[in-house]
Formats: C-alpha cells, structure tokens, sequence
C-alpha cells in the first residue's frame, strides 16, 4: 500500500465508525431498574383491576367463590359451580361491602354463570373489558385475581401469576363433575378452591 492510500484509509474509516456508533443501542439498562419498572407496571395493573373482582356467595350457604364484573350495568361472570341454580346471591367488592345479585343465566356444561348486582343507588360498576382469547399466545404472563378459601373478609383480591401453559386444551366430563371444559387456556398459576 503506498504512502497516501495508508494516510488516507484512516480518514475513509472514520465516517464508517462515526455511522457505526451512531447505530449502536444506547448502554443496556441496569436489571434491577428494569425489573422495578416491570414490578410498579404489575402493582399499578393489580390496583386497576382489584374493584372488578368479586367474591361470590349463595345467600346463607356455606362456601362460595369468585367471579369478575364484564359490564358497567352490574354484569358478573362467574363458575356455575359457584352459583349453582340459586336464584339470590350475594357479591363482596373491594370495597368491602356485600351486594345482593340475582342469577340471570347459567351454562352447566361450560361452568359459567352470568349474574348482575342489584343497587338502586349505583348506576355505574367497575367493569374489566374481556380480551381476545384467541390473540393468547403460551408464554404470555396471567395473572388470576380471587378470593381462595374466603380468607379475605374485607374482599379484597388475593393475586398470583404465572404463564399460559398451552391453548385449545380440552377435558372431557370425567371422576367426580359433569364438567366439560372445551377449548380453554391452560395456565400453571396457583389456583386454589374459591379462586
């Protein structure tokens, strides 16, 4: 290489380099930042979704278990394993209050009832929008919201998370329930009775 070629190379390199960095990712943030970030975006997401869960009850029976508002009128998704064919219910809200519910529609088969809350006084509830369940995708995080065992009296929601496990599972009427759970979600979040 002669003379000027080796003084010039350096000089055609350095836009080269220049361009190179300017491309390059800023410097990696530090994982504890980014794990309490994604810690106050769990916290923030909980307390935003904490109003719409219930605690579901059969008016003076023992037991019960959880369900979720879908609809601002007072809709309530729950099992109907849960509500069974009883017509009077009550609903515990975050609030720490207990709201009477009549049973509006049951499909035994797929475990779900559709109950509405009943309060003259309380036109709005605190709804949480259903999503698209075939957008879920295995790995996704979950979070499951209820009151496992009744062990809140103040019907605040216990939390627990985990992954989605796998989609389109089905599971057939089988040992003890009638149940027929078709083309749901499996999770490996804890879920416990009452949940």
């Amino acid at each position: 290489m002669n003379r000027l070629s080796q003084r010039a190379l350096p000089l055609l390199l350095l836009p080269a380099l220049a361009a190179s960095a300017a491309g390059q990712d800023a410097p990696a943030e530090d994982p504890l930042t980014i794990a309490r970030r994604l810690e106050a975006r769990q916290m923030t997401l909980i307390r935003r979704l904490a109003p719409s869960v219930a605690a579901v009850f059969q008016e003076g029976k023992p037991g019960g278990g959880s369900g979720v508002i879908i609809d601002p009128r007072g809709y309530v998704l729950t099992n109907f394993h849960v509500s069974s064919t009883s017509r009077r219910l009550e609903v515990g809200l975050n609030d720490g209050r207990k709201y009477r519910a009549v049973l509006l529609g049951i499909d035994p088969g797929g475990d779900i009832a559709l109950l509405r809350l009943e309060d003259r006084l309380r036109q709005r509830w605190p709804a949480v929008p259903l999503g698209d369940s075939d957008a879920v995708r295995p790995g996704e995080r979950v979070y499951a919201m209820g009151n496992p065992f009744l062990l809140a009296e103040d019907f605040a929601p216990t939390v627990t998370q985990g992954v989605v496990s796998g989609v389109h599972r089905y599971r057939d009427a089988t040992g003890s329930t009638d149940l027929v759970y078709g083309d749901c979600i499996q999770i490996d979040a804890s879920i416990n009775p009452g949940n």
